[in-house]
């Protein structure tokens, strides 16, 4: 696979998905009680937060096997966010059964659509 050279962070369709990923994200924690939001709320934000962290992080590498770390733990960032941190809040009753297949049904699509751009950038290192 040819590497695309992009000159700017926010031209790099990894990014631009986990940004809307992010803001989708932070809607849905907008949502959630001050208690609930300081509990869970900040370990699900901060798991969506280092997926463009190590987006970024990789995309300013020079070496390639740093730039596989930082691809790598991005997509370990996104399956702790949505896999693990929005099941458990549903599971404790932080968010309704209502918001959390919202969730699913509208992330889903664009987590796997990341994981996938993502894993691309691995192969590509």
């Amino acid at each position: 696979m040819k590497e695309i050279e992009v000159e700017d962070l926010n031209k790099l369709n990894e990014y631009v998905l986990y940004k809307k990923l992010s803001s989708y994200a932070w809607n849905v924690l907008s949502s959630v009680d001050e208690e609930n939001r300081h509990i869970l709320g900040e370990s699900f934000m901060k798991a969506i937060d280092s997926v463009g962290a190590n987006i970024a992080e990789g995309f300013n590498q020079v070496d390639n096997s740093a730039k596989l770390t930082f691809y790598i733990n991005s997509k370990a960032a996104l399956s702790e966010a949505i896999d693990h941190w929005s099941s458990l809040m549903l599971c404790r009753n932080i968010i309704s059964k209502v918001t959390y297949e919202g969730l699913k049904d509208k992330e889903q699509p664009l987590k796997n659509k990341l994981k996938r751009r993502i894993s691309a950038l691995i192969k590509s290192n």
